[in-house]
């Protein structure tokens, strides 16, 4: 029979049925205070977060443009191995932190490494002008913000899973979605930032847009729901105390849990996350860093020669990720459970992107060249509201670190799939030779297949890690 005594709590009494109304389910951050919703702290969360993302993929986006400019000058003009080596080296230190940045971020919190990144590329942008001519130095400088920056997503994603209960494939949809609003703007803005100002302001500006966002994240922090997952908010309030020594009879926990990190690699769960964050990011960076060559080759268009026009794929890629996370979350709300709702996303997302790449040695116009690359890359937006969220899902207490391995696994694929196109392309005749895409586009159509399928059969809906 449920008790109806008064406790006493925090200066005022509560019944039980009070206490139970006020109290998170397990595992999920307190969202409520005296049964007021904090929507507007998850909303300011959220809305800092995507412009995170957004400044993040602003500068990785803008530095290949503004070297490229730069490297004309430098000498008689830096060869293509040497530019390639330069604007590479970030992937390597990228690649090289997100497991470590997972870690850091699930045991010191979200919010404090998420400012610390930001403070290190963000200062570091600002020397790259003077290290410009000194290659060895510039690719180190590139490496270090690939470092720092590799801390960014796993951060948000441990913020946002402590701070947030329910679905949340809306808000991870949308917070990300600011990478491809951050490259689309950049495309447009930053060619005539350089052409204007030259290379050392405009690499200060990369740097200054990142410092005005850490400056607002410190005058914001008040207004942040800290969710319990970090160690910023370990400490629980007085209510949450008094429940747990009166049904528990003691101490409520204090700081993060230990990560099973045998458990989550064990996990075919995780792994099917792992393996779709490989073959989206394969198939996205093969488009991204080979879209001039395409055009050029197969096309016969400089991307230059398309204008404003170059920006639509990247501007449709955000919009379909938010609506990927919206459809999700409509799906659960009609009475699909939760792997079944990742699922069709997923398998909808890679599935038509699999059909349009594979195409894409097809083309003939810039018209068609354009559709086709646009609804490439608008269908693996889409499918971002499938595995991306998904580890939210299975283990929101250890959501960044998930996010972390699995985003190594993405940015390996970039690695990979850029190096091993170009080999395939220059295996058969060279980039005029359609053979070569058809290779190389097919290879990335057959990943796409792959991952889904791998994730139809093994992820989940349910915590995995309870």
């Amino acid at each position: 029979m449920r008790r109806t005594n008064l406790k006493a709590v925090a200066g005022r009494s509560y019944s039980e049925d009070e206490l139970e109304g006020l109290l998170p389910p397990p595992g999920q951050a307190a969202t409520h205070v005296d049964g007021k919703p904090a929507k507007a702290r998850i909303q300011t969360l959220v809305l800092s977060c995507f412009v995170a993302t957004f400044a993040f993929y602003f500068e990785r986006t803008g530095f290949p443009i503004v070297f490229t400019h730069a490297a004309k000058t430098i000498g008689s003009g830096l060869d293509e191995t040497t530019k390639g080596q330069v604007m590479s080296s970030f992937f390597w230190g990228y690649a090289m932190s997100q497991i470590p940045a997972s870690w850091v971020a699930h045991k010191q919190g979200g919010y404090y490494t998420l400012a610390g990144a930001f403070a290190a590329w963000s200062s570091l942008c600002l020397l790259e002008n003077m290290v410009m001519k000194v290659t060895p130095v510039l690719m180190l400088v590139r490496v270090i913000i690939g470092v720092s920056q590799g801390f960014v997503i796993p951060s948000i994603h441990s913020l946002l899973a402590a701070a947030m209960g329910g679905d949340k494939s809306k808000a991870v949809s949308f917070v990300t979605s600011g990478m491809y609003l951050g490259s689309s703007t950049c495309y447009i803005v930053m060619p005539s930032i350089v052409s204007s100002y030259g290379t050392g302001i405009s690499l200060a500006s990369l740097g200054g847009f990142g410092l005005a966002w850490l400056f607002l994240w410190f005058v914001m922090k008040g207004a942040l729901p800290l969710g319990n997952a970090s160690k910023e908010s370990a400490v629980e309030t007085d209510l949450e105390k008094s429940i747990s020594e009166e049904e528990e009879g003691k101490s409520a926990k204090s700081g993060p849990q230990e990560i099973p990190w045998g458990r989550i690699m064990r996990s075919t769960a995780v792994w099917s996350i792992i393996v779709n964050n490989f073959v989206f990011h394969y198939a996205v960076y093969v488009i991204m860093n080979w879209l001039p060559t395409y055009f050029e080759s197969i096309i016969k268009v400089p991307l230059t020669g398309l204008g404003l026009a170059k920006s639509l794929p990247y501007l449709m890629m955000f919009a379909s990720s938010n609506f990927g996370g919206i459809a999700g979350g409509h799906l659960v709300a009609l009475g699909f459970s939760t792997k079944w709702a990742r699922t069709l996303i997923n398998s909808t997302g890679l599935g038509l992107s699999a059909i349009t790449i594979f195409y894409m040695y097809q083309a003939e116009t810039k018209a068609q060249g354009l559709f086709i690359v646009t609804a490439s890359l608008s269908f693996l937006g889409f499918s971002r509201g499938g595995f991306a969220v998904n580890h939210m899902d299975i283990a929101p207490e250890f959501a960044g670190v998930i996010m972390g391995i699995s985003n190594t696994a993405g940015t390996v694929a970039g690695i990979v799939g850029v190096a091993f196109t170009g080999y395939l392309l220059e295996r058969s005749g060279g980039a005029s030779e359609i053979q070569g895409w058809k290779l190389a586009l097919g290879f990335a159509s057959f990943l796409n297949v792959v991952g889904l399928s791998i994730f139809h059969v093994y992820s989940k809906g349910t915590r995995v890690f309870a």
